[in-house]
């Protein structure tokens, strides 16, 4: 059986330390290389025209909701509606990515 060992943020001394400890919770354990720069797959090129649309017209909406409920831009409801929908797309755009880019 594995073993861990648990270090609690207690005991790092520096605020250094601790202030990259916490940063670190929130980023990947290892980083994906992507090769962006085959421009030649007819797929990856129809893929990313269809995730621009979709952001366009998510972008749209936010716009309308603006518009027709008469929200002022500054509202926070606009500010964290974005957020929210920036938040839960992160994990779908991250794997259309890799779909497109790994071509096994």
């Amino acid at each position: 059986m594995r073993q861990f060992h648990w270090e609690s943020i207690k005991e790092i001394k520096s605020h250094r330390g601790r202030f990259k400890r916490a940063v670190m919770q929130f980023t990947p354990e290892t980083w994906t290389e992507l090769d962006w720069f085959n421009s030649t797959a007819l797929r990856r090129t129809m893929a990313v025209y269809v995730f621009v649309l979709i952001w366009l017209l998510t972008e749209l909406n936010t716009f309308f909701m603006k518009h027709v409920f008469a929200v002022d831009t500054k509202h926070p409801v606009v500010f964290w509606r974005i957020i929210l929908i920036a938040l839960i797309s992160a994990p779908s755009i991250r794997w259309e990515v890799i779909y497109l880019v790994c071509l096994r």
